[in-house]
């Protein structure tokens, strides 16, 4: 699966905020729903978890996230797990230092329960119902 990122594209540093980096991949056609994660791979957490997206979404916007269990987009109900901050929505560390992104989305062959998700919960759920997968890398 590819994956593409208008924030990053062109060399373009990701800026310290609260807003979330654009985000598209493709679409899966037996997918029944997607997971995005962002993780600081320097700093080893986890910055953004989503992990209930519509099957016919393909394409995250920029934008700021609260810590709130659900966001909608475009009529969907996008469910956020808690990240390694133990809050909902997008969490960019603010630190001086340049930091690693990776922006990981999964095509799976299953809707997950509205449950509150952490990681680890959610990749043990997963673990076999994977149809797709793919990585993309930015930095800051």
């Amino acid at each position: 699966m590819k994956i593409t990122s208008n924030t990053f594209d062109n060399g373009k540093y990701f800026e310290l905020s609260n807003k979330t980096p654009h985000i598209k991949w493709d679409h899966v056609q037996s997918a029944k729903s997607y997971i995005v994660l962002i993780n600081n791979k320097t700093e080893c957490i986890n910055n953004w978890l989503l992990p209930k997206i519509s099957p016919y979404i393909n394409e995250l916007p920029e934008i700021e996230t609260k810590n709130e269990y659900l966001i909608k987009l475009n009529g969907y109900d996008i469910i956020q797990g808690k990240n390694s901050f133990r809050q909902y929505g997008f969490n960019n560390v603010k630190i001086e230092e340049k930091n690693i992104f990776v922006i990981k989305v999964y095509a799976i062959n299953k809707v997950l329960e509205d449950k509150i998700y952490n990681y680890k919960k959610m990749m043990f759920q997963i673990q076999n119902s994977i149809i797709d997968f793919g990585e993309y890398y930015g930095w800051n």
